[in-house]
């Protein structure tokens, strides 16, 4: 079989890794409306917006990953749903002072209070975002312990 053009190509034994270093992440989330999500994140959660248009909106979560907030419509890749099984986990230096920081503010819908895992070395809890995503904050914890450690 013969491929037209193939040649116009680089080899991949010519390509370094380089060539294909992802510089960062953005994780898109679909909402009605944006004027909720962007207080939600902006506001709330306290994120660096990074972009904003009449269609989407978009907050710095570290230095290599952003989260999306985009609107429903024509434009949108995807419709709203419901129930969305996408979950947004933010590693947090300490969870416990996030914990409080949200539940200070009393208008954050908390799905999970804070907890050490049993499964992993983790000490979490989870919240519902304006548009039903779950954002789970954890952070590392040696295991036995509820000290904060170097991830694993």
């Amino acid at each position: 079989m013969v491929f037209l053009g193939a040649s116009a190509m680089p080899a991949a034994a010519d390509q370094t890794h380089a060539d294909f270093h992802v510089e960062d992440s953005i994780v898109m989330f679909y909402y009605p409306e944006l004027s909720s999500a962007k207080r939600f994140y902006g506001q709330l959660l306290g994120l660096e917006q990074t972009y904003e248009s009449e269609s989407a909106v978009i907050f710095r979560v570290s230095d290599t990953a952003q989260v999306g907030l985009v609107a429903a419509g024509p434009g949108a890749f995807h419709d709203v749903r419901d129930e969305n099984s996408v979950m947004l986990s933010l590693v947090v230096r300490d969870v416990d002072a996030w914990y409080e920081r949200l539940l200070e503010q009393g208008q954050v819908d908390f799905l999970k209070d804070i907890a050490d895992s049993r499964a992993n070395p983790i000490r979490s809890f989870l919240v519902a975002d304006p548009g039903g995503y779950t954002v789970e904050f954890f952070s590392w914890v040696a295991e036995g312990d509820a000290q904060v450690s170097a991830r694993p």
